[in-house]
């Protein structure tokens, strides 16, 4: 895997004898180099995640710093969402969760629901849906949330970060028992025609607008927005549509496809991206892992498995294909443990983001298969898991910025310290996370997640 080192970061911004100045052009190279990007018009020669998913000159290694290393959508990134009355009926202990999720405070449920179901392109009733699932696949949706043990707790909180941080949701049918997946995508950006191009801008300059934004400050402009996204959602469908009738350009069909999924259209979704043709291509790791995608969340894994098998091949310095291959195997996990553990080590070695613009990262993988552990009771696996996700945290993650992911994992770590029956080593790091939280209310969610709590 492709790191920088601290030394080597600064030794490269110290080479620029006007630091000021380099970043004013590393900015303008940026401008420059998107608008390259924008408006090429060379079809792919192949579909692979270096193709749809180009890392642009700023964005590579050797620019160190201006790389964070993960995608993280974390419980405090988000503004409070206060839609009134109307609120999804939501599983016992749900609310909680979705109160975690937006980070607490007034309005908090409804952004819960609304931020987990917005991570799979629909509203707050997908969201709904989502943590119920994951509830209760995780808690047995037996007992209230409020009402469970510390223990019960840190394992849903888990597994709903595990789900936040590779985008894969593995849900439980309380009837049937049976699992079901929900896999959230990237749009790829700068692909297909100029209008489809535009659509995808405007949708994800609204969802970062709406992920930024207080709605406290502003109800009534986040509710436009949010009504502008849905538009635009329908828009791309429409779009997908006239495709399918029409015909395209292989671009097109790819992210329409995607647009479709992420608007809740996953039958349109699997019919645009059979008419993506591959013939005469020695690369389809990308189409490969969208094809597995379509597979798995209509519950064929045999031919999802053996997609992204070739996905990896294909693209090994690719996160996603091995994300998505882990949770599935992930269902009989005592049966796949040691391919699943190989599965993250090669990912792990192999992840280059100077090939492709990652969605996610390897932190996302290890924490995954920490969370694998917790839920198993294999505590010392668990941290060994915990602690190489905090190693693969980049600089600036472990010590500037938002502290919501490294509190996150080191929380991790203390659960797993106590489950060895540590607990003054768990209670050290709890001590030293609550310490550098702001607030009460940010502080209970904390102890109420910890095991030692109980």
């Amino acid at each position: 895997m492709k790191k920088k080192t601290v030394a080597s970061a600064f030794a490269m911004l110290l080479s620029v004898s006007q630091p000021v100045l380099a970043l004013e052009q590393l900015n303008d190279l940026k401008v420059y180099a998107n608008k390259g990007m924008f408006w090429k018009s060379k079809s792919l020669k192949e579909l692979s995640f270096a193709s749809v998913y180009p890392t642009p000159l700023y964005a590579k290694s050797y620019f160190g710093l201006v790389l964070t290393g993960a995608t993280v959508v974390g419980a405090g990134a988000f503004s409070y969402f206060t839609a009134g009355a109307g609120a999804p009926v939501a599983a016992a202990g749900v609310s909680s969760v979705a109160s975690w999720v937006a980070g607490g405070g007034a309005g908090s449920y409804m952004g819960g629901l609304s931020i987990v179901g917005g991570w799979f392109g629909g509203n707050a009733m997908l969201g709904s849906a989502i943590l119920n699932g994951i509830s209760i696949g995780v808690a047995g949706g037996g007992s209230a949330f409020a009402t469970l043990p510390a223990t019960g707790k840190m394992l849903v909180m888990a597994s709903v970060t595990s789900t936040a941080l590779d985008g894969v949701a593995v849900l439980q049918n309380p009837e049937t028992k049976n699992l079901r997946y929900r896999v959230r995508l990237t749009t790829p950006r700068n692909l297909g025609s100029s209008q489809v191009r535009q659509l995808t801008k405007e949708l994800e300059e609204a969802e970062s607008t709406l992920i930024k934004m207080d709605v406290r400050a502003d109800k009534d402009a986040y509710l436009a927005l949010e009504k502008k996204r849905e538009g635009l959602r329908k828009k791309a469908v429409e779009k997908g549509k006239a495709a399918l009738n029409k015909g395209g350009s292989n671009e097109d069909f790819m992210v329409l496809a995607v647009l479709s999924k992420n608007a809740g259209r996953s039958d349109l979704f699997e019919r645009l991206l059979k008419k993506v043709s591959v013939k005469g291509m020695a690369d389809t790791g990308y189409i490969d892992y969208l094809m597995a995608v379509v597979n798995i969340e209509k519950g064929n894994s045999a031919p999802a498995k053996n997609l992204l098998h070739r996905s990896q091949r294909l693209n090994p310095y690719a996160v996603e294909p091995a994300l998505l291959l882990i949770n599935v195997l992930g269902a009989d996990f005592a049966a796949n443990e040691e391919e699943i553990k190989n599965i993250v080590a090669r990912a792990s070695h192999d992840f280059d983001s100077d090939k492709y613009t990652p969605s996610y990262s390897v932190v996302s993988l290890h924490y995954r298969l920490a969370t694998m552990y917790l839920l198993r009771k294999n505590y010392s696996m668990a941290e060994a898991s915990y602690r190489r996700a905090y190693d693969d945290l980049s600089l600036l993650q472990k010590h500037f910025g938002d502290s919501s992911i490294r509190h996150t994992i080191r929380l991790g770590i203390a659960n797993s310290a106590y489950g060895q029956g540590e607990k003054s080593r768990a209670d050290k790091i709890v001590d030293e996370i609550i310490a550098d939280l702001k607030t009460d209310e940010e502080r209970a969610h904390v102890r109420s997640q910890y095991a030692g709590s109980s």
